[in-house]
């Protein structure tokens, strides 16, 4: 792809990531165009439908995961994984209302799913001891403690949603603590 093509579809996913924090997945497509300032034929030869976005979306959010991993030569430790998604929540809410949408039977979540356990299981594997983390927590746990930190998403605003992030991590951390 070349480079100008690949700067659009950034500024794209961008701009979908803004509007969506905005106003929801529901938005219309056009205002993702125009906020990234290009017109509808530019964003639909990039994503044919919503779907393709969100989809984009969430590669590139594993993406960055995986890039930080290459980067640094070190992975995430486990507590660092949690805050991330937690921010996440906070910051860009839109990832989790992918999930609630896609379904169990979209392909590209399942896909992404595993991209995420194997995430995990690297912060598993390299950070439990260190860690001082509960014995059986594995690496499909954390899934369902993302879903469990979707309680941010009640927060009206940034603000909010950082408050419970605190108090959420805050109670979480005592539950994944060894009780040795």
């Amino acid at each position: 792809m070349r480079r100008d093509a690949v700067e659009r579809r950034e500024k794209l996913l961008d701009a979908a990531e803004i509007e969506f924090a905005l106003r929801g997945i529901s938005t219309p497509l056009e205002s993702v165009a125009e906020r990234a300032g290009v017109g509808p034929g530019t964003f639909y030869r990039n994503f044919p439908d919503r779907q393709a976005l969100l989809d984009a979306l969430l590669d590139r959010s594993l993406t960055r995961m995986e890039s930080r991993e290459n980067e640094t030569d070190s992975v995430y430790s486990t507590c660092e994984l949690i805050e991330h998604i937690a921010q996440n929540l906070v910051t860009s809410p839109v990832l989790s209302e992918y999930w609630r949408s896609a379904g169990r039977d979209s392909r590209m979540a399942t896909l992404a799913r595993e991209r995420f356990i194997r995430i995990a299981e690297r912060c598993l594997a390299d950070g439990a001891k260190k860690e001082n983390l509960r014995h059986d927590l594995i690496a499909e746990d954390l899934p369902l403690i993302s879903s469990m930190l979707g309680a941010i998403l009640c927060g009206r605003d940034l603000k909010e949603r950082e408050k419970i992030k605190e108090r959420a991590l805050s109670l979480l951390y005592t539950g994944l603590l060894s009780r040795d």
